[in-house]
């Protein structure tokens, strides 16, 4: 009995189901192409470097912790 009132709600979910899933495998954006960034030349002057070994890496820290507080 429920079944039966509940058949045509299922067919119309599987029809709109299989409509969404068309809509999704057509669906195209034209997107406009993307912006060049501006950059800012490297200076080399960054705090972390992941190339410095920790020991490295803490002795910049500290020199430029120095360097800033004078």
């Amino acid at each position: 009995m429920i079944e039966e009132a509940l058949e045509s709600v299922y067919a119309e979910i599987k029809t709109q189901r299989q409509d969404i899933a068309n809509e999704i495998a057509n669906f195209d954006v034209d997107l406009p192409t993307l912006p060049k960034p501006e950059t800012v030349p490297d200076d080399g002057n960054w705090l972390f470097d992941s190339n410095r070994s920790y020991l490295e890496q803490l002795d910049y820290y500290k020199e430029r912790k120095a360097a800033n507080t004078e």
